[in-house]
């Protein structure tokens, strides 16, 4: 399955009314200069017409909900036409080439930085030795034969690097955390594994996860696996 078909599997269904949110919210990003995209749309209506575009606002008039939309039947040209729609009148929504908004369209479903460079192996295994050191710890290493070898696993990886470097450093602001630590601990691994769960052994501690473990939970798993 490829990494657009594993995206597109987390998307939920959601009313037209969620998704025209979240077509204005990525139009209100637009606005204010930070990276976003509006996809072509075609807005399917009561009386079986349809209006193709892209949506430029949403807002309240006259106690009723318009849609406005910049009109185009051509998804590569863009002329200055306009049409207004009521939201009640819209019963169906189509759109097209939304990879750079299915974080968004996701509702929280999708981890993976759809418009971002995903790090390779050999990327992670250069963050992985940085923190080792910047930690004074031997090494951080990754079991990348354990995890599916896929962008979102290879995302999820980074996400737990960074989250460990700024758990350890919590950890060390405390004597005896730190204290624990160095006594207890010489070298990290990564892996994956169906629950997330840290363990101790030989003074390596073995940190598998699936789903991305938070700083918080982080913590007390280090802290309840320490002696």
């Amino acid at each position: 399955m490829s990494t657009a078909d594993e995206l597109l599997n987390q998307i939920p269904a959601k009313s037209v009314g969620h998704i025209l949110d979240k077509l204005l919210e990525c139009r209100r990003n637009l606005k204010a200069g930070k990276t976003a995209s509006v996809p072509y749309t075609t807005l399917y209506l009561h009386n079986g017409l349809i209006m193709q575009g892209w949506l430029l606002d949403i807002q309240e008039d006259q106690g009723v909900s318009w849609v406005l939309l910049q009109i185009s039947d051509d998804p590569t040209r863009a002329p200055v036409s306009v049409g207004y729609v009521a939201v009640s009148s819209i019963i169906a929504i189509t759109l097209y080439h939304v990879t750079d908004i299915l974080q968004s369209l996701s509702f929280g479903a999708i981890e993976l930085p759809v418009a971002e460079a995903i790090p390779t192996r050999i990327a992670l295994r250069q963050q992985a030795s940085d923190l080792a050191q910047s930690l004074s710890l031997n090494q951080i290493t990754i079991d990348f034969e354990s995890f599916p070898d896929n962008e979102l696993y290879r995302y999820r990886v980074f996400q737990m690097l960074e989250n460990l470097g700024s758990v350890v450093r919590e950890l060390q602001k405390s004597n005896l955390a730190r204290e624990a630590l160095s006594e207890q601990v010489e070298s990290i691994t990564l892996a994956y594994g169906e629950v997330n769960e840290v363990s101790l052994s030989n003074q390596s501690l073995l940190i598998k996860f699936d789903n991305l473990l938070s700083e918080r939970e982080l913590i007390n798993q280090i802290t309840t696996t320490l002696k």
